[in-house]
C-alpha cells in the first residue's frame, strides 16, 4: 500500500473508532464496559505475543475501571465526551501500534 494511502486509512481508523465510542456512550456503562473488555483483550494479546510495549501501553487507560466502579454504586455518573473520546482514541491507537508491529514482523519474515 502506498504511504499516503496508509496514512489516510490510519487517520480514518482513528477518527471512526474514536467517534464510535463517543456514539455508544449514551447507555449507562456501555462505552466503559466495551473499553475495559477491549483493553483487557489487547493486554492479554500483548502478553501472549511477548509485546511489552503494547502490554505496558494498555495500563494507561484506567478510566473504564474507575468509571464502572462508580457506575455500579450509583447510576448518576456520565462519562461524557472527554471520557468516551479518550477511551476510543486510546483503543484506536493500540490497534495502530499492534498493526505496525505485525507489519514489521511480516516484513522481516518475508525475506
Amino acid at each position: 500500500m502506498l504511504p499516503a494511502a496508509r496514512r489516510s486509512v490510519t487517520v480514518l481508523w482513528l477518527v471512526c473508532c474514536t467517534n464510535a465510542f463517543n456514539l455508544i456512550d449514551g447507555i449507562d456503562g456501555l462505552a466503559s464496559g466495551l473499553g475495559l473488555l477491549a483493553s483487557t483483550a489487547i493486554l492479554v494479546a500483548g502478553l501472549l505475543h511477548h509485546d511489552a510495549a503494547l502490554a505496558a501501553a494498555t495500563r494507561l487507560s484506567p478510566e473504564p475501571c474507575w468509571f464502572l466502579a462508580l457506575q455500579f454504586q450509583s447510576r448518576v455518573y456520565f462519562s461524557g465526551d472527554c471520557g468516551s473520546l479518550l477511551v476510543g482514541f486510546l483503543l484506536a491507537c493500540y490497534g495502530v501500534v499492534w498493526s505496525q508491529k505485525a507489519a514489521t514482523v511480516l516484513g522481516l519474515t518475508g525475506r
